[in-house]
């Protein structure tokens, strides 16, 4: 087998590979979407959780925010779509202040 020959083969083998690889991050997230227990929680309930949430870890340490929205697909969403989670910025890393700016929207900003 020449060197072009197995460099083609090893691109195959990883295509495929990278292939289901996405086909389990496909069924995962399906998965997490259909068995969560949140799952039947109106969107407004969640935001309402999350504000709550935000208040009392945003002023400790914005990255265990940042996590909260990285549970899951529907989090995240209902997370982004909420300015006014957005619109009170703490002490944040400099980098994230335009970001946050873009996501509160048109909500009354509170810097800290």
């Amino acid at each position: 087998m020449t060197s072009t020959q197995s460099q083609e083969l090893e691109d195959l083998y990883d295509a495929k590979i990278n292939a289901h690889f996405a086909d389990i991050r496909l069924l995962r997230e399906q998965r997490n979407a259909d068995c969560s227990k949140t799952k039947n929680l109106p969107p407004e309930i969640l935001s309402t959780i999350f504000g709550t949430l935000h208040r009392d870890i945003v002023q400790h340490s914005y990255q265990e925010w940042i996590a909260v929205t990285h549970v899951c697909r529907t989090w995240r969403n209902i997370a982004l779509d909420d300015p006014l989670l957005w619109s009170d910025i703490t002490v944040v890393p400099t980098n994230w202040i335009p970001e946050a700016f873009a996501r509160s929207k048109a909500a009354p900003l509170h810097l800290r």
